[in-house]
């Protein structure tokens, strides 16, 4: 899977909003296991892992926008280590 389509999700997010529910754990199942493969790449994968934490990252950012409605936003509650633990591990490889 190419990194970008993960933005895309992020803007699909904010134009469907809470619609999107339907597809969240499909989701963030597949951005999560795309992360952790990615997790004993070299040097030289530094550049598609960059692209796919962004990716990741804007899709992140969209499903918190798109989501208006508070019960729907409660759905990202089980997610949230899963979350968190992506953002520290970006934090801890900040230099790349």
């Amino acid at each position: 899977m190419k990194p970008p389509i993960f933005s895309c999700i992020g803007d699909i997010t904010l134009a469907i909003g809470d619609n999107f529910s339907n597809y969240l754990v499909h989701t963030l199942h597949i951005a999560a296991e795309m992360y952790a493969h990615t997790l004993g790449f070299d040097e030289e994968m530094t550049d598609y892992v960059n692209s796919l934490r962004n990716g990741i990252l804007e899709a992140y950012a969209g499903i918190f926008r798109g989501f208006k409605n508070l019960s729907t936003a409660q759905l990202l509650i089980p997610y949230a280590p899963q979350i968190l633990q992506f953002l520290d591990s970006i934090y801890i490889k900040k230099d790349m």
